[in-house]
């Protein structure tokens, strides 16, 4: 399971975590798995962050795949690079933007951060090549004629966690939504991250007025486009 925050270059959702951080006086890294009740500082920063989604100015996307499927051997074989790059590429594919209201086909030089810790490789050029490669703008097609137009390449960088708080956001939403998964009564033995778990689904109903119970398989016409979960398989 992977996932992304996906954000337009024209929201600055970074001003929301600083200010966050400022106001309780919270400058650690925040791990879903790391919750406890020791701590609550921890838990009240996160649910600050998960508010951060219902501004309309960012949306979420898991990804599930399993890999087993006959029809997806093919697909994601090869060298563990290139199997993650593969995921990573449909991940960001047919990106929704809650602000535009829209789905894009193609990205114009997109912004793509990787969390180092979780998916690091040994050929790091190798992997940001094919993932280049796999971002490239299609050549626009006139008249027989072919018309390259300015094609930059992606950003693609590694990034330690610790670094960026929208990375963060993304380990806390997967680990909610591993509970929609793992936990058939939806009541992990956590209570901090049922907590958790329960106060984003409040701010999903509160926003959409779904009713909305469990993350699995949830479309984002379920929740105003705020949060996808695909189970993408060989039905697909």
């Amino acid at each position: 399971m992977i996932g992304a925050l996906i954000v337009s270059c024209r929201n600055d959702i970074q001003r929301y975590f600083c200010q966050i951080r400022a106001k309780e006086n919270y400058f650690k890294e925040l791990h879903f798995n790391d919750l406890s009740t020791k701590e609550k500082s921890s838990s009240i920063v996160i649910k600050k962050f998960i508010d951060v989604l219902f501004t309309g100015e960012c949306n979420f996307r898991a990804l599930l795949i399993e890999d087993n499927k006959s029809i997806l051997k093919g697909y994601f074989s090869g060298d563990e690079w290139k199997r993650k790059a593969a995921r990573i590429n449909l991940l960001a594919s047919y990106p929704f933007f809650t602000r535009d209201d829209i789905i894009f086909k193609h990205l114009l030089r997109p912004r793509i951060f990787i969390d180092e810790e979780n998916l690091c490789c040994e050929d790091e050029k190798k992997f940001k090549d094919y993932l280049i490669k796999k971002f490239e703008t299609p050549p626009v097609f006139n008249k027989g004629s072919i018309h390259l137009k300015d094609r930059p390449d992606p950003i693609i960088g590694f990034v330690d966690s610790k670094l960026l708080d929208q990375l963060q956001l993304v380990d806390v939403l997967l680990g909610c939504v591993r509970i929609s998964y793992e936990h058939k009564d939806l009541h992990p033995t956590n209570a901090v991250k049922q907590d958790i778990f329960q106060h984003l689904l409040k701010g999903l109903n509160n926003k959409t007025k779904k009713g909305v119970v469990t993350l699995r398989g949830l479309n984002r016409r379920d929740t105003g486009g705020l949060i996808n979960v695909w189970e993408y398989s060989s039905k697909v």
